[in-house]
């Protein structure tokens, strides 16, 4: 399965807690060599700002700003960071603890926020360096490796995010969300087994968690147990949870397993359930598929469902439809139901290069001279559909040798076969066949004949 298949899992709701806030925003205690050095006077400006911060924060801005300069302590830049991002303003806490690590690199706290502040902006590429510095300045707690972690799975960067979040759950193994990451970066590295253990252990702990069930089915697929994986899938139709993605990917499991009715039914679910498909290209594709099986019942229940939803179909899906019908009706044997439909469609379309050769295969192999008439009547408008030209001038070729075949006037016979050897060199030029130029080289000799009699 595809990345865009997945439910990807990331915990931007953690990191706008108040858990991960209060670990963050200055709770850290000071220490010497990752804080820069204030003066006593600076100590004295900051003793007489704070006490101010819950009354006037814009005033305390204002008084930080008036305070920095080219030789002033980092601390004064850190502050008005703090100060805007309690005030939600993050654009501008961001920019100000920039210039706080500008002036002072081993800034713990400041590069410690700047990882949280890119993170929060969805700019984890450049959260990474601050989150990488503020561990390698010793700063080491759950949130903080959790944080590298997803910023490593939404950068691609899997290895890295399963090592991370390894870390993370090593000093907080109560937090769900780093497990949950820890599977979907195995799962990304497609280490189906491990992250169906790891599945396994936090489906215990929340059974009624739906990402859980659908992370667990991709695995299972991704590990060759498509059954398995129609287990979970089925958990999630009863719990009511299931998305029109989880029915498709239910009915196709069930097709390649030649279950047949459930296929059908999950793929009719699918048209009704969350995020449902806008348009019926993709249920005509399942409805094709069914037919292509032989499981011409469900396909005939999939195309009512459909026709019953998008009840004012494009133009183009009213016509696929309408083929996969007379396909089944063919198959079927009831191929006057079939020609009917074929020609509804080709007067809806007359350019239906697809529908002209279905009505003119209908005709030839009836076999009686009216019926290669008529044959030969949709082949020539076929020739004339650029998608379908090659084939179609194959099968005009065959019947009119047919037709020479039963035609006393030698003329008319060698007028006929220099005819269809035409088309098959214009078909050869269109699309090269092996047995196709076998069939022409031996036609030009059975012409030769024909003129030498």
């Amino acid at each position: 399965m595809s990345a865009a298949d997945q439910r990807a899992f990331y915990p931007t709701n953690y990191f706008k807690s108040k858990e991960f806030r209060d670990a963050f925003l200055g709770t850290l205690g000071v220490k010497t060599d990752v804080e820069p050095k204030i003066s006593e006077e600076e100590q004295n400006y900051l003793s007489q700002i704070e006490p101010f911060l819950s009354e006037d924060a814009d005033a305390c801005i204002r008084a930080y700003q008036k305070l920095v300069t080219p030789e002033s302590t980092a601390r004064f830049e850190y502050e008005l960071g703090v100060i805007y991002l309690q005030k939600g303003q993050i654009e501008e806490a961001r920019d100000w603890m920039l210039k706080a690590v500008t002036k002072f690199d081993n800034f713990l706290r400041a590069h410690t926020n700047l990882g949280m502040l890119y993170t929060r902006l969805n700019k984890t590429q450049e959260a990474i360096p601050h989150i990488t510095k503020a561990l390698a300045l010793g700063q080491t707690n759950e949130q903080l490796f959790g944080m590298l972690a997803y910023c490593h799975l939404q950068n691609g960067d899997a290895l890295s995010a399963e090592s991370a979040y390894r870390n993370a759950i090593m000093l907080g193994p109560k937090t769900l969300d780093w497990k949950t990451g820890l599977a979907q970066a195995l799962f990304a590295q497609q280490k189906a087994t491990e992250a169906i253990a790891l599945l396994d252990e936090l489906l215990k702990q929340q059974p009624e968690k739906e990402l859980f069930w659908s992370m667990q089915a991709l695995a299972y697929l991704a590990n060759q147990q498509p059954m398995k994986a129609a287990q979970n899938l089925e958990t999630l139709a009863m719990m009511d949870a299931a998305t029109a993605k989880d029915y498709s990917t239910l009915a196709d499991i069930y097709l390649s397993e030649s279950i047949y009715p459930l296929a059908g039914q999950a793929y009719i679910s699918s048209l009704t359930a969350k995020n449902a498909p806008a348009t019926a290209e993709a249920p005509l594709r399942s409805a094709e598929m069914l037919a292509q099986r032989a499981a011409y019942p469900q396909a005939q229940q999939l195309l009512d469902a459909i026709e019953k939803h998008f009840t004012e179909m494009p133009q183009g899906d009213h016509l696929k439809a309408l083929k996969i019908r007379s396909r089944i009706a063919t198959a079927l044997e009831a191929t006057d139901q079939a020609v009917t439909i074929l020609k509804e469609v080709i007067k809806t379309d007359p350019l239906d290069g697809e529908a002209l050769l279905l009505l003119a295969n209908h005709y030839q192999s009836e076999g009686s001279p009216e019926d290669l008439v008529q044959s030969v009547f949709y082949l020539e408008r076929a020739i004339k559909v650029p998608s379908v030209e090659a084939e179609a001038g194959v099968r005009l070729a065959q019947a009119l040798v047919v037709k020479s075949s039963t035609d006393p006037d030698k003329a008319k016979k060698i007028e006929s076969l220099q005819r269809a050897v035409d088309l098959l060199k214009r078909s050869q030029d269109l699309k090269k066949r092996e047995s196709v130029g076998k069939y022409l080289a031996d036609l030009e000799k059975a012409l030769q004949k024909t003129k030498g009699m």
